[in-house]
């Protein structure tokens, strides 16, 4: 029986019956006894050689080497010889026969054999072993097994002698071909046509010879491992390159591989200078010459020479280790020196330039082995710094300019120009804090107004935009934020003064990302108010300027009160107003602004009016960027706000004993960057009708917060 059957046995519950007639029990103990043999069980009965070959929940009976019942009884010698040694199960009923009757083959060779379910079922089947409902129901690993289902139960049919093993059960390169032997077993015969494994020698041929691979030495000369030749049968390498001089050669010989076989090929280059190649002589610019102290010898080396010390037995080659002295350039144009001997880089010193513009670096040279490197510093250079055009950095980023010459302290550089927009006048106003302005008016001989053009500058929106701010007086031009379609989102005209500079406030939070343009429009020439003029334009950012809480979003948060602080009035001023009929009407195109004010509204209040006193105060060190503090004061004239470092008084302001219009102030803080200053707003009078002082909130202009 063959391996595949055996498995077949266990695996399927094939009964195996080679004659008609079961042998008897006895005869069977006695066979297994006397020489081990194992005939051929009954009709139904498994013989088995271990626990493995039993179908569950059978196991081997070491004495008749058959399949029992695990925990019964071991058949005896007086059992009937037909007798299943496997009991029915209780839920089964009578018992059935082990096995249908045997049904002849139609061709007169090996009957069928049937699959017999043993009265059990294999873990997790769906049904008895050997029971079937189609032939898909009957598995088996055999191979020259055919399955059949016949009458319920699994039929298995020998494939015929001499059918082929499918491609993924034979053995790829052996030379052989596995078959069927027409009793479910297979035989093997010689396959010349197969393709026989090669092996790891590359100069050995491989070949199918009666069944067999045989090996044999490739022709020699074949080609093997790249430049390598085979030579009885192995592979014989050459090294391409390596130095074959012979003593006594000035000159470098190397090999080289002609038809994988290497030849000694002289390169016509020097040796080193100083080597032996004959009594009394040496090698010199690649010729045998007489040896001579103090002559070259050794490797080229600028770093440290050689020459011949004695020639006495000899010629003696001793080397001395420079310092200083150019030996050479990488491709990149870094410079190397001598440095103990050694040609190494020249070190840089101080700082250098790194990708970033806004973090500087200073240079490392480690050990000179490599040309200097860029070391980023720790801390970005302080936010201000000039880094590109109109670019300064910002928190270590360089950021170019919302606007460019927003202040008009370059002229009109940025700006679009168009009409007669490049006779309008930019200058510094000496009686407001030194501000650039730009009007449209040209001149002081009474032809000022009949100018017309538009100065303009398109610009996005940062992401971070608060508002557009800026102060317009003049004549009623006008000043527009137009959208990238040319239509009007803001529009303001000058209050027909030249000493009014009315505060001008438009939200951009709402626009942040869009293509935008401001101009200065003025398609006036009839006398009389035919201009208008701007005070700086400032693109106010949601950063953190130094100054905390300055627009009093959060109360009094990171201010200082005293006296009656705590009462006094935080509210949203509309920037400008006019008098209509007698009554101060507020204009909306102007904007408005969170402002404080030290007038207590509410008769329930402890100190009502003009009684209240005290201060807002709040120190804070002027950042490094720092250009102005920019805000607006009303009220009266005796309540008063200060910059002062220490003691010392920087700036002061007062109102003018009125509401309206505002009073814009602008005081220039480039003089105490990085310094301690402290901002105070002090009311220290009680008398009416015009006790007290209000401002807006507090602009500190930076090159980054403003223009």
């Amino acid at each position: 029986m063959t391996i595949r059957d055996e498995q077949l046995s266990h695996r399927s519950g094939v009964g195996r019956h080679a004659s008609s007639q079961p042998s008897s029990l006895a005869l069977r103990f006695a066979l297994v006894a006397l020489c081990g043999c194992r005939p051929e069980p009954p009709a139904g009965v498994f013989d088995c050689a271990d626990n493995t070959e039993c179908p569950k929940p059978l196991v081997c009976d070491g004495r008749s080497l058959l399949c029992v019942r695990d925990g019964g009884a071991q058949p005896s010698v007086d059992q009937a010889p037909d007798a299943s040694p496997v009991p029915p199960r209780e839920s089964d009923g009578p018992s059935e026969p082990a096995s249908l009757p045997a049904q002849p083959a139609a061709d007169g060779g090996t009957p069928p054999v049937q699959l017999d379910s043993g009265g059990g079922s294999e873990p997790g089947a769906d049904m008895p072993m050997g029971a079937c409902t189609v032939a898909a129901d009957c598995s088996v690993s055999n191979a020259c097994l055919r399955m059949t289902c016949v009458s319920g139960r699994c039929v298995s049919t020998p494939v015929a002698e001499g059918t082929a093993l499918p491609g993924a059960e034979q053995v790829a390169g052996d030379c052989q071909e596995i078959l069927c032997d027409g009793h479910s077993g297979h035989s093997v015969r010689a396959d010349p046509s197969d393709t026989p494994r090669a092996g790891a020698n590359p100069c050995q041929r491989s070949a199918c010879k009666a069944g067999k691979v045989e090996r044999s030495p490739a022709p020699d000369g074949q080609a093997c491992n790249g430049t390598g030749q085979c030579r009885a049968g192995d592979c014989s390498v050459c090294a391409e390159g390596r130095d074959c001089s012979q003593p006594g050669d000035c000159t470098v010989h190397e090999t080289r591989c002609v038809g994988g076989l290497a030849q000694c090929v002289d390169t016509s280059r020097a040796a080193a200078d100083g080597t032996a190649c004959a009594a009394g002589k040496v090698c010199g610019a690649g010729t045998c010459v007489s040896c001579v102290v103090g002559a070259v010898c050794g490797a080229a080396d600028s770093c440290k020479p050689s020459r011949i010390a004695s020639c006495d037995n000899g010629p003696v080659c001793r080397s001395q280790s420079l310092n200083g002295g150019s030996c050479g350039a990488d491709a990149a144009g870094n410079t190397k020196s001598c440095r103990d001997g050694t040609c190494a880089y020249d070190c840089k010193v101080g700082a250098c330039s790194t990708a970033n513009s806004c973090v500087a670096g200073q240079w490392d040279c480690g050990d000179r082995s490599a040309p200097p490197r860029c070391i980023a510093n720790p801390e970005p250079e302080p936010d201000g710094t000039r880094c590109d055009t109109d670019s300064s950095c910002h928190l270590g980023r360089c950021v170019h300019a919302a606007l460019v010459n927003g202040d008009m302290a370059d002229g009109f550089r940025g700006w679009t120009l168009t009409g007669d927009a490049a006779k309008f006048i930019a200058g510094v106003d000496a009686n407001f804090y030194g501000s650039r302005f730009v009007t449209t008016w040209i001149d002081n001989n009474g032809n000022g107004d009949v100018a017309k053009g538009v100065l303009s500058q398109t610009f996005t929106v940062p992401s971070d935009a608060l508002a557009l701010r800026f102060l317009v007086s003049g004549g009623h031009a006008h000043v527009r934020l137009r959208a990238e379609d040319g239509s009007i989102l803001e529009d303001v005209t000058g209050p027909d003064s030249n000493d009014i500079h009315v505060p001008v406030n438009w939200e951009l939070s709402v626009r942040r990302g869009q293509r935008v343009t401001l101009a200065l429009e003025d398609e006036l020439d009839a006398p009389g108010w035919s201009f208008v003029a701007t005070l700086g334009f400032d693109v106010i950012r949601d950063v953190q300027t130094g100054l905390r809480n300055p627009q009093f979003d959060s109360g009094f948060a990171s201010w200082t009160i005293t006296g009656d602080a705590p009462l006094f009035n935080l509210f949203i001023d509309g920037n400008y107003a006019v008098n209509m009929d007698g009554n101060e009407v507020v204009q909306p195109a102007y904007g408005a602004r969170a402002s404080i004010s030290t007038f207590v509204f509410g008769s329930n209040a402890a100190v009502a009016g003009d009684a209240a006193v005290g201060t807002v105060s709040q120190a804070f060190v002027v950042p490094p960027d720092a250009l102005s503090l920019r805000f607006q004061v009303h009220g009266g004239k005796a309540g008063h706000i200060y910059l002062r470092e220490g003691a010392t008084v920087l700036y002061v302001v007062n109102a003018n004993d009125t509401n309206m219009p505002k009073l814009p102030v602008s005081w220039d803080l480039v003089p105490f960057r990085g310094r301690s200053v402290t901002l105070s707003i002090e009311d220290s009078t009680n008398s009416p009708p015009w006790g007290f002082i209000g401002s807006s909130g507090f602009d500190l202009i930076t090159t980054y917060n403003g223009p």
